[in-house]
């Protein structure tokens, strides 16, 4: 068996509170913290050093053939085209992006099945860390009037769908999804009569959501090979686009956007 994958769980967390002005003015304070990680193994179809080099010899026995464009003609109302020889693709009409999208796809490391798939695995590691504080400070104006103010944070940030790893310097496939909270609540009663009372409070809210590529910022597009014209569709983002395959699982990623509620 391969080796064992990381599980942990850790949830520490602080707190303190007292007078700053014995009768007067209090405090409260309390941090806690989160940190998980554990494993989400799938097993993912990659291309064979072979199949990187043009050579898809192997898939014959599966019986699929790679035509070759280039030779195109028709026939009637047919169009007729030549398998590669040995189904192996010249060197010089592999496209020069293509081979550059390819050496950030992972080497097998396990037996692919009949049909050539599920022959990498990764145990996927999910990391998910976490802090909340909250701060309250209570303070007494007079015998009838006291007041107070919280303010709240918590911040979280998960690593997931890294199916790949790093491959290159690069994670070509995953995201850090964030989740971020902000509170602010301010209270104040006052003591009318025994018999009535004054409470007017007052509050801010804000949650923000950023999904951001874990190599977002990091990736330079223009090193796949991409024409000026194409590397304009961009916009200037640094990113490593997403490419669908039919038979390999898919790299890289599509931009998300950003959630702000307040």
């Amino acid at each position: 068996g391969g080796t064992k994958p990381e599980l942990k769980y850790n949830r520490p967390g602080v707190f303190l509170g007292g007078p700053i002005r014995p009768n007067r003015t209090f405090f409260f304070g309390a941090v806690e913290w989160l940190y998980d990680t554990f494993p989400e193994p799938l097993p993912q179809t990659v291309p064979t050093q072979a199949m990187r080099n043009g050579d898809f010899s192997a898939l014959l026995a599966q019986g699929t053939i790679i035509y070759d464009p280039a030779t195109a003609t028709q026939v009637g109302a047919r169009v007729v085209r030549q398998p590669f020889p040995g189904n192996i693709i010249p060197a010089n009409r592999i496209n020069p992006i293509a081979a550059a999208v390819l050496k950030f796809y992972p080497l097998p490391n396990q037996p692919a099945d009949n049909q050539g798939r599920n022959n990498f695995f990764y145990v996927n590691p999910r990391d998910d860390t976490f802090y909340s504080t909250s701060t309250r400070i209570d303070h007494r104006l007079t015998d009838k009037q006291q007041l107070f103010v919280r303010y709240t944070r918590n911040d979280r940030r998960e690593s997931r769908s890294a199916v790949f790893g790093d491959v290159n310097g690069v994670v070509p496939t995953g995201n850090f999804l964030f989740r971020k909270n902000d509170g602010i609540t301010a209270d104040h009663v006052y003591t009318i009569s025994n018999q009535s009372l004054l409470n007017i409070r007052g509050g801010w809210q804000q949650f923000r959501e950023p999904n951001v590529r874990q190599h977002e910022g990091v990736f330079d597009p223009a090193t796949l090979g991409f024409s000026p014209a194409v590397l304009s569709q961009f916009g200037g983002a640094q990113y490593f686009p997403h490419f669908d395959f039919d038979t390999l699982t898919d790299i890289g990623d599509n931009l998300a956007g950003n959630t702000t509620h307040s």
